[in-house]
C-alpha cells in the first residue's frame, strides 16, 4: 500500500463452474504455490470462485487460515448475491474475498 507502506499479497481466481472436484483441486494448487511464499504477511484471496463456500470448499480454506472479509467488516454494501445463470432465477453468494494474517 503506497499510503501505509504496508505490503500485502493479493491473489484473484476464476475457479470451474461445472465440477465442484475441479474446484478444489484447483484452490489446492493455489494453496500450494501460496506456501512457497512461506510469508507472514497479509493475503487477499478474491475471486469468483463459482460456488458457495460449503462443504470441502470450505473446510480447505478454513484449514489454510483464511476468514472471509464479511466476518471482519465495518460496512457492507451492494449485493450479497451474484448470478448464477443465465435465467436471472439463479441467485448465490459465488464471489468471494478471503483474508489471512490480516490484523487490520
Amino acid at each position: 500500500d503506497n499510503t501505509t507502506n504496508k505490503q500485502f499479497y493479493v491473489y484473484n481466481t476464476h475457479l470451474d463452474n461445472r465440477s465442484s472436484d475441479a474446484r478444489i483441486h484447483q484452490m489446492k494448487k493455489l494453496f500450494s504455490f501460496m506456501q512457497e511464499q512461506q510469508t507472514e504477511l497479509p493475503i487477499f484471496l478474491m475471486g469468483d470462485f463459482n460456488s458457495q463456500l460449503l462443504g470441502s470448499l470450505q473446510d480447505i480454506i478454513m484449514k489454510r487460515g483464511f476468514e472471509h472479509t464479511k466476518t471482519r467488516a465495518r460496512t457492507i454494501r451492494g449485493p450479497e448475491n451474484t448470478f448464477t445463470g443465465w435465467n436471472g432465477q439463479d441467485l448465490k453468494v459465488i464471489d468471494h474475498i478471503l483474508m489471512k494474517n490480516s490484523n487490520d
